[in-house]
């Protein structure tokens, strides 16, 4: 079982919402890479400008790989990242991968709501070929769904998947005697 639980999702805004909803729910620490990173730079704009872009995805796959190796932590990931094989594999080493899923209607109103600069840019590429759906280890169907049902959906299909690997292990160790 995983120590640590990664969310992501086409909004990143609305996902470290819910990642901290989720976390809270679960009595777990909450970190955003995001957030981190904004820490350590103050303005990522001008960081960007005075460092740039390659310096910043450097220090934010380090970031990524330092959490990666916490305990009892949530975790909310920009879905930029999680297309970075890096990051990627660090992730996968001690993390559980839910992706949140919306339809594209409820990704519509969830972008109304929970904006951000660079939320308008967003690949529908990736929404119509889940690529993300494919990096994960649970993929939770949040569309339509109120605010406050979403995290009893994540638990239900982290629940659910823990009990389709269970049934599976049990599967192959008899059928290997």
């Amino acid at each position: 079982m995983a120590d640590n639980i990664v969310v992501f999702g086409l909004n990143n805004n609305y996902v470290k919402t819910i990642g901290k909803m989720l976390a809270d729910e679960l009595e777990m620490f909450f970190a955003d890479v995001l957030d981190l990173l904004k820490f350590d730079f103050i303005d990522l704009v001008q960081a960007n400008n005075i460092v740039g872009k390659d310096y910043i995805l450097k220090q934010e796959k380090s970031k990524i790989k330092t959490l990666a190796t916490y305990d009892n932590t949530v975790i909310s990931v920009d879905y930029r990242s999680i297309n970075n094989d890096e990051n990627l594999e660090n992730l996968k080493q001690g993390c559980l991968l839910v992706y949140l899923k919306m339809d594209e209607k409820t990704l519509n109103d969830v972008n109304k709501y929970y904006k951000a600069a660079n939320e308008f840019d967003l690949f529908l590429e990736d929404f119509e070929n889940n690529i993300l759906e494919n990096k994960s280890n649970v993929v939770c169907d949040i569309s339509n769904l109120k605010l406050e049902d979403v995290v009893n959906k994540i638990l239900a299909s982290i629940t659910d998947y823990y009990k389709d690997i269970s049934i599976w292990n049990i599967f192959f160790i008899f059928n290997k005697y």
